[in-house]
C-alpha cells in the first residue's frame, strides 16, 4: 500500500525512533522547540461516487481496513 502526505515546509529536521527527545543538557537552554509530532493513519467514512449504478454496494472487505494497520475513525 502506498501513502502520500503533502505539506508545505519552510524548514525541518526529523529523527525516527520511539520515545521523546533526548538532547544535550546545554541544548535545553536554547529557545528552539523540541518534541514529538505523532502521525496516525486512519480511515474515514466511505463516500460513494455519485455516478455509481443504483443499488451497487461497497464490498465488505473495503469497509474494514484494520488488517492494513489503519484505525477506524
Amino acid at each position: 500500500m502506498d501513502t502520500v502526505l503533502g505539506m508545505h515546509v519552510d524548514e525541518a529536521s526529523a529523527k525516527v525512533r520511539s520515545g521523546g527527545p533526548v538532547d544535550d543538557e546545554a541544548d535545553y537552554a536554547q529557545p528552539t522547540w523540541a518534541g514529538v509530532i505523532p502521525v496516525h493513519s486512519m480511515t474515514g467514512v466511505p463516500v460513494g461516487d455519485d455516478a455509481l449504478v443504483k443499488g451497487v454496494k461497497m464490498r465488505t472487505s473495503l469497509a474494514d481496513l484494520t488488517h492494513l494497520g489503519l484505525r477506524k475513525r
